[in-house]
């Protein structure tokens, strides 16, 4: 699942640039990318887009690049507006409006519309390559003519933001092609054991149609050879839904695919019923029941079931250890209802295997890597980078020597004819990419070899990192005057004023505010600075008369995390963004403005049915409207107020005031819940009423 984090989601020195990242809608944006439609990456997409995030705090309109494919599923299914949707072409140049910027998609090799999103700077000749989710196959991805020739054009990639979803040497899985083979021979030798098998595949709304459209070859190949069937039921049978989402990909064909609703030759769904294949997942913890319901329910029809599950998950030790010495796929069923059922879990994936990855960055070597998955600290980023330490071009991080030495090296071979066996050029490698290097002037005067721009490079870099730690120190003391200035804690129990406890000059913070009243937080994980851990900071906030909850929903006000993670980080970003422009709201509205268009969708237009109707409810119960980010920094104030007794304490005003919003809240919510049994009852009575009218 992509990393949530606003600094994943912009591009670096393309200002303005966002991809995949709805949620994280500000004044500052210029222009979206969407690099497939997947529910991870289009967290805050709805259907107000552009209405209110989309043109926020501006006059023009704030656009969204895609392919063709991803841009028509948003126009019909998430119902975004047309006028806000850009759909390119793969392989064409698109300029960005309003930018310097262009945009280039190529395929990803991973669900259908899914691109990767190649972005050139015309006037600092930048480059930077967006993978989104996708899958780096040797012979569609790594050598893709199309992408290797944009890449030579430009000479080099300054940035490469990679799908690490499995970067792990434990998911080195099989290419796609071996997992479907496997699926096929599978299925080949059920039928030959059983012809009345019944397969299922788990999908996704997107995504896995080669996984159950082999499966359908599969079958109907059975039957043309054994001369048994007609093509009558070697379909692929899928629902209502799975059909528009087939269509909206170019990917629903009547030869291959069927629908349990609306055929015109089949209305009531009897002829899908009876084909071999089924996209349905089997949910619940014991697949084998929903499958022993299957056969039950039409026995005169299937005496099995074999169900597939394709995920790169599968990849498991003991199928790793089998593939490495028979250099074979083999699947081991999980059996149930004495054999009548069996479950295949296959390493298919739409993600990059391990191998992959690094045949894919070894091919482009680019100068920079940001991690987009499993990526929210900066030790999981260190540890996913340190995999391709081999394969980064550093020549231009001057933090690093490569990139000195780089040029010291053409320098050398332009001007010098004569090398000398004996010239010397020392080279220290570095983990820290802020340090620099240097060798010790003793050891450099010690070496009368070593080439004359060398030792100009090595005295340059000295006279660099001593200017840096003069800097360095200037800020802390600066810092350090600011804080003894700015804030003095009188603890003297004299004090009448309301403002207990803190004194301020002018130029001073704001008062701490008192706890807020009904307080419903949600902690993140992270790495805990000021508190031990979770735990530590769960338990705090209780005394402090919070309620602490494991998960987002309606109720929750206030979402905890780290000082140091990366939700801290945009929380700044957007406080100094803000103080920069008078008329901008502050930083914790701006987050609940882009935590508001992530849940709010708009209610115009047609009516829902009751399964979208609960998938709303999910959606607001997992991005609720006015939930404030906090940092621990803050509870660690209010825990200190409280121990040192100088916390503010609520007035009776503001007591009775909180007290009036929670009775207004629980009268709407029960408002709303009365609203939705009536609804339910009158879509009952028309139901019923059709049905008397048909019969």
């Amino acid at each position: 699942m992509a990393t949530q984090v606003g600094h994943i989601k912009r591009i670096n020195h393309f200002k303005g640039i966002n991809v995949d990242g709805f949620q994280f809608q500000s004044p500052d944006v210029k222009a979206y990318v969407l690099t497939h439609f997947h529910s991870d990456h289009t967290v805050g997409l709805s259907s107000a887009f552009g209405d209110k995030g989309g043109t926020t705090n501006t006059k023009k309109k704030k656009l969204i690049y895609c392919s063709k494919i991803t841009g028509s599923l948003i126009k019909e299914i998430t119902k975004v507006k047309e006028e806000y949707i850009v759909p390119c072409e793969l392989h064409a140049e698109t300029e960005i409006e309003g930018t310097s910027y262009t945009v280039t998609f190529f395929d990803a090799n991973h669900c259908p519309g899914a691109a990767m999103a190649y972005f050139f700077d015309k006037v600092t000749k930048r480059t930077v390559l967006h993978t989104g989710d996708f899958r780096a196959d040797e012979d569609k991805v790594q050598k893709n003519e199309k992408l290797m020739e944009t890449l030579k054009r430009n000479e080099r990639l300054d940035e490469l933001y990679l799908d690490t979803t499995y970067c792990n040497p434990n998911y080195d899985f099989p290419r796609q092609k071996v997992a479907l083979e496997c699926m096929q021979k599978i299925v080949l030798e059920a039928l030959r054991e059983e012809p009345k098998t019944l397969f299922t595949c788990s999908a996704y709304s997107v995504g896995k149609e080669k996984a159950f459209k082999a499966i359908g070859d599969a079958v109907r190949t059975f039957f043309e050879d054994n001369n048994m069937n007609n093509n009558n039921n070697t379909k692929i049978a899928v629902m209502l839904k799975k059909k528009q989402m087939l269509t909206l990909t170019e990917w629903y064909d009547d030869n291959c695919f069927t629908c349990f609703q609306g055929e015109p030759d089949d209305p009531t769904g009897s002829k899908a019923m009876e084909q071999h294949v089924r996209v349905i997942s089997h949910g619940g913890k014991d697949p084998h029941v929903s499958m022993n319901a299957i056969l039950l329910a039409e026995k005169h029809r299937f005496k099995r079931v074999v169900a597939f599950s394709p995920s790169g998950w599968a990849w498991k030790w003991q199928m790793r250890k089998t593939y490495e010495e028979t250099k074979c796929l083999i699947c081991e069923p999980w059996i149930g209802n004495d054999g009548l059922t069996k479950l295949y879990h296959v390493p298919y994936s739409e993600h990059s295997s391990y191998g992959e990855l690094l045949g894919f960055v070894e091919r482009i070597r680019p100068r920079k890597i940001t991690p987009t998955v499993n990526a929210e600290t900066e030790k999981d980023r260190d540890k996913l980078l340190k995999r391709f330490e081999q394969w980064v071009d550093l020549s231009a991080n001057k933090g690093k020597l490569h990139h000195y030495f780089s040029k010291s090296e053409t320098n050398n071979n332009a001007t010098t004819t004569n090398n000398n066996s004996d010239d010397t050029i020392i080279c220290l490698s570095s983990d820290d990419e802020g340090d620099v290097e240097i060798i010790d002037p003793s050891i450099r005067a010690a070496l009368p070899n070593v080439k004359i721009d060398v030792r100009t490079q090595q005295r340059e870099l000295e006279r660099l990192a001593s200017s840096k730690n003069e800097k360095k120190r200037s800020k802390r003391e600066e810092e350090e005057k600011k804080e003894k200035e700015h804030i003095i804690i009188d603890l003297s129990k004299e004090s009448n004023s309301p403002m207990k406890g803190i004194n301020h000059h002018s130029n001073s913070r704001e008062v701490l505010e008192p706890f807020p009243l009904g307080c419903v937080c949600v902690v993140r994980n992270g790495e805990f600075k000021q508190f031990k851990n979770r735990k530590h900071v769960e338990q705090r906030l209780r005394e402090l008369g919070a309620e602490v909850v494991n998960r987002k929903s309606s109720r929750v006000t206030h979402i905890m995390c780290a000082h140091g993670s990366m939700q801290a980080t945009e929380l700044l970003r957007l406080e100094k963004m803000n103080t920069t422009s008078a008329n901008a709201p502050s930083a914790v509205a701006a987050v609940a403005a882009a935590a508001a268009t992530a849940s709010k969708t708009s209610k115009k237009g047609k009516k829902k049915s009751e399964d979208d109707e609960e998938e709303d409810e999910e959606e607001e119960e997992e991005y609720p409207d006015d939930a404030i980010t906090v940092t621990e920094s803050w509870l660690m104030r209010h825990v200190r107020a409280m121990r040192n007794g100088t916390a503010r304490e609520h007035t009776s005003e503001e007591i009775k005031h909180f007290q009036e919003r929670q009775r207004k809240r629980l009268k709407l919510a029960q408002e709303e819940k009365k609203k939705k049994k009536k609804q339910k009852k009158q879509k009952e009575k028309s139901e019923e009423e059709k049905c008397t009218t048909v019969e």
